[in-house]
Parts: structure tokens; sequence; C-alpha cells
């Protein structure tokens, strides 16, 4: 803490991504220094929805995070085993890596979903937006998360995000109407969700659609650079 005060008292100007984390911010502030927010911006011509040449009955779940305990994958693999014993097609698209890989990939194994499970480890970043137009849900588990710039690239993707009610999370999720904010570490609300997704194309379009305008009336680059 004391390192954090000398930094950012001797900082011209102090900037964070979220309200959240510029509250956060203004704890470690002295002298009456303002603390700006700026968010990251998307770019939408590249986050963008694609036109796959792909039929595909599968409904893809997915999600890209880093593979640590704090982002709460072990919840989204425990809910999508539930799912999975209502709905038989669907799968689950783990984009990332970390310390947790072997651990998730035995809980795939005693669930028994582990042939509906793909783990791909870390993708570069030309090619995340093929992935992104693969899933139809997307997901963000987290049980900390300062702002969101995934949840914002899949919704300017056009994708439905279920997300924990967290961090900076609600401030990029509009509940109801560009995804699902959730309790995090609630298995069942975050199984319903899904659920609730994958019984509605119409909502999951829908939400897809209103994510992406939502993107570009507020987080395009030009706005958030400006």
């Amino acid at each position: 803490k004391m390192i954090i005060r000398y930094v950012l008292s001797h900082a011209d100007i102090i900037t964070a991504t979220s309200k959240m984390l510029v509250q956060e911010t203004k704890k470690y502030v002295r002298n009456g220094k303002n603390v700006y927010q700026v968010p990251f911006g998307i770019d939408i011509d590249k986050f963008a929805p694609m036109k796959l040449n792909e039929e595909n009955s599968l409904i893809c779940i997915g999600t890209v995070r880093g593979l640590e305990e704090k982002y709460g994958i072990q919840y989204l693999i425990q809910a999508f085993a539930k799912v999975k014993e209502i709905y038989h097609n669907i799968t689950l698209l783990i984009v990332g890596e970390g310390s947790m890989y072997k651990t998730y990939l035995k809980l795939t194994d005693k669930l028994g979903v582990s042939d509906s499970v793909t783990f791909t480890g870390r993708v570069d970043n030309d090619t995340i937006v093929d992935i992104m137009n693969k899933i139809d849900i997307f997901v963000i588990p987290s049980l900390s998360e300062a702002f969101g710039v995934s949840a914002l690239e899949a919704s300017s993707c056009g994708l439905p995000v279920i997300a924990s009610n967290i961090g900076g999370l609600p401030e990029v999720i509009i509940d109801g109407k560009t995804g699902f904010l959730v309790t995090p570490r609630n298995i069942e609300e975050l199984s319903e969700k899904i659920i609730l997704l994958i019984q509605d194309e119409d909502m999951r379009k829908k939400m897809g659609h209103d994510g992406r305008s939502y993107i570009k009336e507020n987080y395009t680059i030009e706005k958030c650079g400006s």
C-alpha cells in the first residue's frame, strides 16, 4: 500500500479502466488528485460477427480466460456438466493457459464431460476473433475482475455474455439485455442462465445484437481514446 501511495503521489495524471477501479484507486490517492476513467476501447471492425460456412447443430459455450483460480473456470465446468445432463448437443470451449490446466482437465474427466470440452491453450490475437465466432454463448465466471475486456470483445462479435456480477463486469454488461449477470461461484444460477440461452435462439441473437450496439455507442477505440 505504501508503494502504491508513493507511485500515485508522483503521478501527473491517474487513470483507471472502470468506475469500480476509480473508486478503489482513490483510496490510495492523497492531496485531492483526480482519478480519471479511461476504459479500454474495442476495434469493432476487427471484433465483428462473421458468417462461418459451418453447418453445426452443436451449441458452443465458451470462455477466454487465464486458467487461474480467480477466473472461476471450475464453476463453468461444473455448470456445463449439469447442463450436459439435459442437453447433449453442447460443447465447451476454454481458451487460455495457466497453472490450473491439469486440475481443470481432471475435473472434466471426473464429471464425465471430457469428450465435450476443448482446451485450446494460448491463442494469438489474430486468431481470437475466429474463435469468438465459433462460440454461441460467452461466459465469464470470474471471482475477481477489474474491467472485462473479453466481455466487450464478445459483445462486439455479437455474442450474449453471461458474467459474474462482480468488479467492473456490471459496467459493460446490461443484465437481461446484452447478457446476464450471475452470482460468483453459484453453479446453479450459472447453469440456469446457460439453459435459458440454449432454449431460446432468438434471445441469443437479440442479446448479441444489442451487445454490439452497446459497444458501438460506448466502447469503440475512437470514443474511449478521445
